[in-house]
Parts: structure tokens; sequence; C-alpha cells
């Protein structure tokens, strides 16, 4: 029998986990989408069936943020020195880190740079993003911002005052994706406050079903969610002749349901296997912000070396090249951290 503590804190490291591997095939099986997005074949199909499967992995990290982070009384000193420590700085060094890549990179297609140049490029992508997966940090950290103000509203908030915010913010949600209103700045800002909110509601609330009912829901939720979203995805990029992203957006309704049904289901099953799996899982829990860091560097090097989503059949090739992204994303931070302060750096 696992304590009952101990089970909060496994299916919490187990949710992290999945959404850590769930990001790793997202971004190996994504290219195939704009690499085939004109004939929609069955590389095309595969990538989109493995995308659509996997995309809830973003808002579950949110969500896992708004569980442990939004029932807490929050000493500000305290709160932000531990953000600083341990989302910025590993942050800020692994951006260095592929600047420094891009540059090399660059320097070998035969581009020369002064010092200056140096400079300009480097603040630029410190600015906006030195690759294309850190937009999550920026988002994070402008999230960790507003949770001591989020946190103290819902610890005072009634639960019928908590379903009209997550109401409001679904139906948001469904005006953004059928009334087309692209990156407008009003919809777009509250798409992660909201999954912050979902998570913690989620975790606290008693829905007074059965554990095998509320599997069943959940799965449901899942199931539909991502069954949309490959659907949906399909039907709007035959149409428009061009893929479109639309469905895979974080703020799609699909999306927040199959990231709701996920949630629920590792909640409600504290899975365990065997003593090395469960190993396994809490160690990719624990490194799973420098496993997201380096990942895209090191799936750059394995698509280098000529390791992709189609260096043999994607059926085969997703999986296998997500595995080995996987354990060489571990073994990074792990060997960074034998350095000196690298436990610093390492994520």
């Amino acid at each position: 029998m696992i304590p009952k503590a101990k089970t909060k804190t496994l299916w919490i490291e187990n949710l992290r986990a999945i959404a850590t591997v769930s990001v790793i095939l997202l971004h190996v099986s994504s290219p195939l989408l704009y690499a085939h997005d004109e004939s929609l074949n069955s590389y095309w199909w595969l990538g989109n069936v493995f995308d659509s499967a996997v995309r809830y992995c973003v808002p579950v990290f949110v969500m896992i943020t708004g569980t442990l982070l939004l029932p807490q009384e929050i000493d500000l000193k305290v709160y932000f020195s531990r953000r600083i420590s341990r989302i910025l700085i590993p942050f800020l060094f692994w951006s260095l880190v592929y600047i420094c890549n891009d540059l090399l990179q660059l320097r070998a297609d035969g581009k020369s740079f002064a010092v200056h140049d140096i400079i300009s490029f480097s603040i630029s992508h410190l600015l906006y993003g030195a690759s294309y997966h850190l937009w999550y940090v920026y988002m994070l950290i402008c999230l960790y911002l507003v949770i001591p103000f989020l946190g103290r509203w819902i610890r005072h908030s009634s639960e019928k005052q908590i379903q009209y915010f997550l109401s409001l913010w679904i139906c948001i949600n469904a005006v953004w994706l059928f009334g087309n209103f692209g990156n407008n700045t009003v919809f777009y800002f509250g798409q992660f406050i909201g999954y912050l909110v979902l998570g913690y509601y989620i975790s606290t609330k008693d829905f007074k079903l059965s554990l095998k009912v509320s599997d069943k829901v959940a799965l449901l939720l899942y199931l539909t969610g991502v069954v949309v979203t490959l659907l949906g995805t399909y039907i709007v990029t035959e149409r428009t002749g061009k893929f479109s992203n639309i469905f895979y957006d974080y703020r799609s309704v699909s999306v927040v349901a199959s990231a709701t049904g996920i949630f629920i289901l590792t909640k409600n099953n504290a899975f365990t296997v065997n003593r090395h799996v469960s190993s396994l899982v809490s160690l990719i829990g624990k490194l799973s912000y420098g496993i997201y860091l380096v990942h895209v560097l090191v799936l750059y090097f394995l698509d280098k070396s000529g390791i992709n989503a189609t260096f043999i059949h994607p059926l085969i090739g997703i999986p296998l090249t997500a595995i080995l992204c996987l354990f060489l994303s571990m073994l990074v931070p792990l060997l960074v951290q034998k350095l000196p302060y690298g436990k610093y750096i390492a994520g």
C-alpha cells in the first residue's frame, strides 16, 4: 500500500513525466505536418495522429504548476528567490548555449561576425527566444508573476466563482477558435491563466463519482479532444490547401478536453509497474525542466546525424527518435549537475 501523501506526490511525478515525454513526441512528429502539408499522405497523417494525441503536454505542465502553487500562502521574497534559482538561471544558461550553437552554424555556412554583430544577435535572441520551444519559459515567468495574486483570489473564492471563471475561459476559447481572431491580445492573455485555475480546481475538487465512472469520463474527454483535434486539423488543412494548426492551439477547446482527461486519469491512478520503472518515471519528473530546455538541441544533433522521424518509417521512427532523445536529454543535465555549480544551470 502506497502512503496517501506519497500517492499525491506520485501522481504529480507521473503526470510531469508523461508531459515531458509528450513534448518530445510532439517535437519529433510535428515536422511531418509541414513537410507533407500539400499531399496529406501517410507521413502527414502519422504526424497528425501523434501530434494530436500529445497536444495536452504544455497545458498539463501549467496545470501542475497551478496544482502545486495556487494553494500556498506565498512569502514573496522566498517565492521569487526560488523561481530565479530554479527557472531563470538555467533558462539563461541554455539560451546562451542555443545562441552559441546558432552562431557556430552560421559561421560554418560562411557568415562572418564583428563583435557588435554577435552582441546584437545575442540580445535579439534573448529578447525573442533563442530556440522555438523557449517561448514556454517566457510565458511561465509571466505566470509566476501573477500566481501570488491569483492564488490569494482563488483560495478566497467560492466553488461557483471558480466554475464561473472556468466557464468564461472556455467560452472565450471557443469564440476565439470559431471567430478567427488570430493572436488578438485580449483572447491570448487568459489562455494559460485558465490552465492554472483548471489544474487547481481538478486537484482539489471532489466530483463525487466512483473511480470507475471518473476514469470513463476522463478517457472520453481525452479521446474526444484528440479526435476533434485530429479531424479538425485535417478538414481545415484540406479546405485551405495549406497546413492549419488552429485546432492544435492551446486555446482550442479540444486541447482543453484532452488535457483535462489526461490530468484526471493520472490523478485517479497512481501507476506503478515495478521499482525500476517507478524510479525512471521519478527521474524523468525531477529532470523535466532540464529535459525540456535541452531536448531541442539534442533533436538538432540527432537530425544532423540522420536520425529523425523519417530515418525509417515514421510509425517506428517517431517513437524511436523520441526515446533516444529522451535518454540523451536526461543524460545532459545529469552530467552538467556534476560540474562545479552545475546544479544551478542544469535545470
